[in-house]
């Protein structure tokens, strides 16, 4: 049976060991390979996942956040100097003492950190920040990230369709579920659930400024798209229908820490359906067979990518090579090449307007299956146009 609602963090993650997998695990299976989901599963956060939890939490549950977090005492350094005088070793700096019977001693009472909680003495920085960790299970965020956190709450505050797509609603929805189609264990963690509108909202914070037109390419290349719409299947299975819209709120965690609000396009999530079902497979025989291969054991013959391609390039070479039949040979290619071109572009289009509709007759073998062919002919036009530039 297939759950969403509020689920304890630790059990979910324990389900997720056991083997239910997320949507971000089959975007690497789809976009990288079943080697590196394996190697990820070790994976505990960096600087910026942490940042982006302790955002998430600034701006999806500001109540808790307190409860949730400490932050961290900041740990300064002091000048303090070491004399030895007749009577022993004494301590010069914010807090002279003496004497000592060793410098060492002198050193471990009187070294020269300290934190901003109280006034205690410590020999080195570490001593320091271990004494200013809170002991009382919170998580600790530094002073200023967690100014950050709260930057990035005030940003969407200040954005009213943002802050409207997050407001009434459920936040961290848990969700179990099986595939039916491949009977793989499937989990994930919707951001925010809007139930009587069925929007589903997920939040996305990013380092880098990323301008709405390029929405888009961003949404692709981090798979978001496949994320989504594995969310949308754990919805579906839980009440019976997928959310009726989409939306990702993506704030940047520089300043001046603008937002964007993107509204997922049923091409866009179709395409994610199409990759989530492509590593759902991959995951299924994987586990099967227990095998985890990386990249196809293959050579890869490279060609120039479209934009590294100048104009002119044919011209270029004709003018430089003797072979004047060699130079219109290349010219008659490249008008091959457009022909070629022409006829790939109408391969898409027909690939493309067969996946629709056998989507919507609900034949999904068929509609995956378009689908492949239309990313083939996609590829061969990109080729196709680098040749003919």
């Amino acid at each position: 049976m297939a759950h969403f609602g509020p689920m304890e963090e630790s059990e979910y993650r324990a389900r997720q060991r056991d083997g239910a997998i997320g949507g971000s695990s089959l975007w690497t299976i789809a976009s990288q390979s079943l080697a590196h989901y394996v190697a990820r599963q070790g994976f505990t956060g960096n600087d910026a996942t942490r940042l982006g939890t302790l955002a998430h939490a600034a701006i999806l549950e500001p109540d808790a956040l307190h409860g949730r977090y400490a932050v961290a005492a900041e740990v300064s350094k002091v000048e303090v100097a070491y004399t030895k005088h007749p009577d022993g070793w004494y301590a010069n700096g914010d807090q002279p003492a003496g004497p000592f019977a060793t410098k060492k001693l002198a050193q471990d009472r009187c070294g020269p950190w300290r934190t901003s909680i109280d006034d205690t003495p410590y020999r080195t920085r570490d001593d320091a920040t271990a004494a200013a960790q809170p002991d009382d299970g919170r998580l600790v965020a530094t002073p200023a990230d967690y100014q950050r956190a709260l930057s990035m709450a005030d940003a969407i505050d200040n954005n009213a369709t943002a802050r409207g797509l997050l407001t009434d609603g459920m936040a961290e929805v848990s969700m179990l579920w099986t595939d039916e189609r491949t009977g793989v264990p499937c989990s994930g963690q919707a951001d925010y659930w809007l139930p009587d509108a069925r929007v589903l909202v997920d939040l996305k914070t990013h380092g880098r400024p990323n301008p709405p037109a390029a929405g888009g390419k961003w949404i692709a290349t981090s798979g978001y798209h496949v994320q989504l719409a594995h969310y949308a299947a754990g919805i579906e299975a839980a009440t019976g229908e997928p959310p009726d819209e989409i939306y990702i709120v993506a704030v940047e965690s520089v300043a001046p820490h603008a937002v964007g609000v993107y509204r997922l396009s049923d091409a866009m999530l179709e395409l994610g359906r199409y990759h989530r079902e492509q590593a759902l497979v991959a995951y299924r025989h994987a586990v099967e067979s227990d095998l985890w291969p990386g990249y196809p054991d293959r050579v890869v013959d490279v060609e120039p990518p479209r934009w590294a391609v100048p104009d002119g390039l044919l011209r270029w070479r004709a003018d430089n090579e003797s072979d004047t039949a060699a130079d219109a040979a290349d010219l008659a290619r490249a008008e091959a090449a457009r022909a070629f071109l022409a006829r790939a572009e109408a391969t898409v289009a027909e690939a493309q307007k067969r996946s629709v509709q056998a989507y919507m007759a609900e034949d999904y073998a068929a509609a995956c299956e378009a689908l492949r062919a239309a990313h083939e002919a996609i590829a061969e036009v990109e080729r196709l146009r680098g040749e003919i530039a």
